[in-house]
């Protein structure tokens, strides 16, 4: 029978049964091992030659019916798809799979929900990819900030210095905005494997995935390829702003304005499923 994978998630949906079988589990085993050192104490004090005594017999038909329970009950957990790990501490494993990789939710009997263990290079990839996550959002987010403060000061500004402005602004869309917005897409779909290959996309999931990736194709389409165009212009004949300037200042903002709003959709979605 093929071996069932979980998630982290799935995993700690099954503790509520989980965590009664193994108090049974744990409450039989003493009295098993019990049982089993007063056979062993009375077998002792037998003749081997008379067989077993009355009071051997009365504790193997014990030990035996104490050992079924058990089994059964190691049977249930087998039938949700963990593995039983130890008597003494109550620890189940659940096989599951994170970024690519074969890992252990592991949970133990007193504490709270499931955690990972297994592969430190799979936490340490996931912490990098994390990493990658928050930087290139805070490039993303903050480029477009300082971008949208630049273009509004440098409104008074005359058309020479006001073009010199956009080249910056220009410069920072490439720089910043750009590659933060991809870093961002990249990262969160590598983050997000785990459940897109089990099936069970959460709701906040999925809208943060979706207004992420609609914002970032937004900055990386329109946004940054107008401010390129933008610090591309040179004033006209009459030493005044080109006829595109406008336009272009206007798809800017209107398609900047956007990709800012769904990046804080996705933000929220993602603080509001997480905590």
């Amino acid at each position: 029978m093929p071996r069932k994978l979980f998630t982290l998630e799935q995993a700690n949906r099954t503790l509520p049964l989980v965590r009664r079988i193994v108090a049974d589990i744990t409450a039989l085993y003493p009295a098993w091992r019990d049982l089993v050192y007063r056979y062993e104490l009375a077998a002792a004090q037998a003749r081997p030659e008379l067989g077993e005594s009355p009071e051997q017999l009365s504790l193997r038909d014990e030990i035996e019916g104490v050992a079924r329970r058990i089994n059964g009950y190691l049977q249930e957990l087998e039938q949700v798809g963990c593995v039983f790990k130890g008597f003494e501490a109550g620890l189940v494993d659940f096989h599951g799979t994170l970024d690519g990789r074969e890992i252990f939710w592991c949970w133990q009997q007193g504490k709270g929900r499931g955690r990972g263990k297994g592969r430190g290079r799979t936490r340490r990839m996931k912490g990098f990819w994390l990493l990658a996550h928050v930087i290139g959002f805070t490039l993303w987010l903050g480029g477009g900030i300082a971008t949208m403060v630049a273009g509004v000061s440098a409104k008074p500004f005359a058309p020479a210095e006001r073009l010199a402005a956009y080249r910056l602004i220009g410069a920072i869309q490439r720089l910043l905005v750009g590659p933060g917005a991809v870093a961002v897409v990249l990262s969160g779909v590598i983050m997000s494997m785990e459940y897109m290959r089990s099936g069970t996309m959460p709701g906040w999931l999925t809208v943060m995935m979706g207004a992420g990736l609609l914002g970032a194709l937004l900055a990386i389409g329109i946004v940054v390829p107008t401010a390129a165009r933008l610090g591309r212009l040179q004033l006209d004949a009459r030493g005044e702003l080109p006829e595109a300037f406008p336009a272009l200042r206007k798809r800017q903002i209107i398609a900047a304005s956007v990709a800012g709003g769904l990046a804080l959709v996705a933000m929220g979605a993602a603080t509001v499923g997480r905590f």
